[in-house]
């Protein structure tokens, strides 16, 4: 059975004119609308809301692909106004992690494992063999400071106090009619102790988060959801930095978003001048170290799989499930600072051995994860789901 794919884009750029966007999903009459996460719906202000209300009154049938955490969405009350209006009864979620599965399995929607999946086009595989192996680091980072003095950057995520700070002035954005201080009064304490440790491993992050999200019901819920989505964010970014503060005299290269675009930019940049880029995608040194957000769950961001995909030896977070993405051997994972400069030091003592096991993880990621892969799985489900 063959299926005609429409896109209606609706970023900045795009459409946000609600009659334009309901003539365009009419003409097209689709059998199913599919969206990445809320983002349409979540983002893109009144219009996203009123495109949501009009889809539903008219019983299309949709799908979402959450890659990330649903529960730490920006605009959490929204979602639950959705479900009491009854919303969603006719749609189905894909989730990348199935710790995220049980989230809309208690709502009573149909819900399906989709993995995160790399796009081949992006990535500039490496065919010539190195007889030295250089490391860089790539961080998923996401905040947002590529216009900000290195130095700034830095004091803000690898300084406790300081990223405290950075942290309780993002929430307190969210509600800029009420009083910073009354907002700080109530969250400080749970946040306090939040931060007292850097832990990388998830599942120790999840014990932590369960007890700070329990120590806020006090609060009032939108406050208690948007300490809970910056914690995915901005304490995550923390992680990150504090893993590269620990290991930076073995990186030649940093690279990936914003925070580390501004690494690259300063006078300490750190390695040579050729900074290597995921968007680029060549990642011509061999190693790469990184870390994901803790929107993830239990699952990995595409960085592992995209690092594997360009030639390189992938030592990433411990993440539980990688392990049925990936053959245990084709990657390095770690769960402390300790077992991530072992794998460091390990890899780059040299062993002919590597080379094989590169070109055969290669060759794995891109016959099994792909979005070539993911939309002949969406294609199967969707044959499965109009023949019933």
């Amino acid at each position: 059975m063959g299926h005609h794919v429409g896109f209606l884009e609706t970023d900045a750029n795009g459409c946000r004119d609600l009659e334009t966007a309901k003539d365009a999903i009419s003409t097209f009459n689709p059998d199913i609308i599919i969206q990445q996460n809320f983002n349409v719906y979540m983002l893109s202000g009144e219009f996203g809301e009123k495109l949501l209300d009009w889809i539903e009154s008219c019983r299309f049938k949709q799908a979402f692909w959450f890659v990330g955490r649903p529960d730490c969405m920006s605009k959490f009350y929204l979602f639950e106004q959705w479900v009491e209006q009854g919303y969603f009864k006719q749609a189905d979620f894909f989730c990348t992690s199935k710790t995220m599965m049980p989230f809309f399995q208690k709502y009573g929607f149909n819900t399906h494992y989709l993995a995160t999946a790399i796009v081949p086009n992006a990535i500039k595989p490496i065919s010539k063999k190195r007889s030295e192996l250089v490391t860089s680091f790539f961080s998923n980072t996401i905040t947002g400071h590529a216009a900000s003095p290195t130095a700034t950057v830095l004091a803000t995520l690898s300084d406790r106090e300081t990223c405290l700070r950075y942290f309780l002035m993002a929430v307190c954005a969210s509600f800029p009619n009420y009083n910073q201080q009354t907002i700080i009064n109530l969250i400080i304490g749970p946040i306090r102790q939040f931060f007292s440790s850097v832990d990388i491993d998830f599942a120790t992050h999840q014990l932590k988060r369960d007890r700070l999200d329990n120590s806020l019901r006090h609060v009032p819920d939108p406050l208690r959801y948007a300490v809970l989505h910056q914690v995915e964010f901005i304490y995550s970014d923390h992680v990150c930095c504090s893993i590269y503060q620990n290991i930076k005299s073995a990186i030649k290269h940093t690279s990936g978003s914003n925070f580390w675009d501004a690494l690259e930019q300063s006078a300490s940049n750190v390695g040579s001048e050729a900074a290597c880029q995921l968007d680029n995608a060549s990642f011509k040194n061999g190693v790469v170290v990184s870390f994901s957000p803790f929107i993830t769950m239990t699952a990995p961001s595409s960085a592992p799989l995209s690092v594997i995909a360009s030639g390189n030896i992938s030592i990433c977070e411990f993440r539980e499930e990688l392990l049925e993405l990936l053959p245990n051997d084709y990657v390095l994972t770690y769960k402390t600072i300790d077992e991530l400069v072992n794998h460091i030091d390990g890899v780059l003592e040299g062993n002919p051995s590597h080379w094989d096991r590169i070109a055969a993880a290669q060759e794995h990621v891109l016959s099994h994860h792909t979005f070539a892969q993911r939309a002949q799985t969406l294609t199967e489900w969707l044959n499965t789901s109009f023949t019933k």
